[in-house]
């Protein structure tokens, strides 16, 4: 049987904002590690926070025309096992809405995610892993008429892993890697 709270035509395309603030998520703390750590390196315990937003649209020529928009902040911790091994742990809160041109409504969500994330570099050899688990709740109102109001909530979840080697060629330039990424 069918759950009358999980039909229509933002249900599907809500999944696409529980990936959209996985992934930016993800990018800001690998974002944080990779810029801090190149700059200075990681010898203590250290607490970041900072800023998340991504905005998704799709094109102009689909009729849906579907948007999301999230904002939110993250706080983590670096926490440096030796001088060539890091592991990261960050929460993320992200509030969005989500919209379609052929629907009058948006449908409004909250996103919880946690993120851990583990760091090691031998010479011109690096390894990145990361496991992220995000839930995201949506509340939907649609006014059609004066007396017509729909009204509909809905959660995701979603599990998102990334593993990966990158290799500096020539070892003393860190700007040329080649990297093979495996995103489950």
């Amino acid at each position: 049987i069918l759950n009358p709270e999980k039909e229509g035509h933002l249900v599907p395309s809500s999944v696409w904002t529980t990936f959209a603030g996985m992934r930016s998520s993800n990018d800001a703390i690998l974002d944080n590690y990779l810029n801090n750590n190149t700059l200075l390196p990681i010898k203590h315990m250290c607490i970041f926070g900072g800023v998340v937003s991504s905005v998704m649209e799709q094109t102009s020529d689909n009729p849906n025309n579907f948007s999301s928009t999230q904002a939110g902040h993250n706080l983590g911790m670096k926490l440096p096992l030796s001088s060539n091994t890091v592991v990261c742990a960050t929460f993320t809160q992200l509030h969005g809405s989500s919209s379609q041109d052929n629907i009058p409504g948006k449908s409004h969500s909250h996103m919880l995610l946690g993120t851990v994330a583990a760091f090691k570099n031998w010479r011109a050899l690096s390894l990145r892993s990361s496991i992220s688990y995000a839930e995201e709740s949506h509340v939907m109102k649609h006014q059609f008429s004066k007396k017509d109001i729909t009204r509909g909530s809905w959660k995701n979840q979603g599990f998102r892993s990334t593993v990966g080697l990158s290799y500096a060629y020539p070892k003393g330039i860190r700007c040329l890697k080649i990297t093979p990424f495996v995103d489950l």
